[in-house]
């Protein structure tokens, strides 16, 4: 078929082109569709070992749909914090349970949405080539993927508030990619009952903060850089 289309191509016929491409996209859908059936009956028939089987076959053939989720690390990494009670930790563990069952919902659906949409893709091609030959501009497909990239973030966020409600606002800063900063800064904002602030100094006075200041002054002068200055942050190369 490539000579087929190459030269319908050279001669601007867009309807023969189009109709070897279509023939082509119609074998390789067959083709899917033979080797989707028989990853499931190889499946069966390896028994135990058939789950494994299916999901790394899954993974071969859809990489896109079926991807290893980062967040059954970031569970275990939850679970092993210390002062992690057995009971959070059991919730941890239902937390994730609901997560991979919905996770691979997503994984499904995600397959089933390539099965349709791939084939029209590779004809949108022959059709956007045509259109920009004949000056009929041709609006491009939107990404029929992004609702379900959507939904697996939001999934994986919902997942994180939950550990985080459930393991308290101490334990939760110390999450794998936690935003310390913020709760750091929630904490030093919560008033507590001797009128002393978040992290206990008690209030503050403008001779501590001249003493501060004076302090920071001084370290400057001796030539070191205190933290938070505008020292331009370095990256090792390559790395952004």
């Amino acid at each position: 078929s490539t000579p087929l289309i190459q030269d319908a191509l050279v001669r601007q016929d867009w309807n023969g082109g189009l109709l070897q491409v279509e023939a082509i996209v119609a074998r390789r859908v067959a083709l899917r569709d033979l080797q989707d059936e028989y990853v499931q009956k190889f499946a069966a028939a390896l028994g135990p070992a058939g789950a494994d089987f299916r999901e790394r076959a899954q993974r071969a053939g859809y990489p896109e749909a079926y991807r290893p989720s980062p967040m059954i690390q970031w569970f275990a990494a939850a679970r092993a914090l210390p002062g992690v009670s057995p009971e959070q930790a059991a919730g941890i563990d239902s937390i994730e349970a609901k997560y991979v069952v919905d996770y691979a919902d997503i994984e499904n659906r995600w397959a089933a949405a390539i099965r349709t949409e791939e084939p029209k893709r590779q004809v949108a091609d022959i059709r956007a080539r045509a259109a920009a030959a004949t000056g009929q501009g041709e609006k491009p497909n939107a990404d029929p993927y992004k609702p379900l990239r959507d939904e697996r973030d939001r999934l994986a966020e919902a997942a994180r508030t939950a550990v985080a409600d459930l393991l308290g606002q101490e334990l939760a800063m110390q999450l794998p990619g936690a935003d310390k900063g913020r709760g750091e800064r929630a904490a030093k904002e919560m008033p507590s009952k001797d009128g002393a602030d978040g992290a206990g100094y008690g209030k503050r006075s403008p001779d501590r903060d001249a003493r501060t200041k004076g302090s920071l002054r001084e370290t400057s002068q001796k030539g070191l850089v205190p933290r938070g200055s505008d020292r331009p942050a370095t990256a090792p190369s390559g790395a952004e």
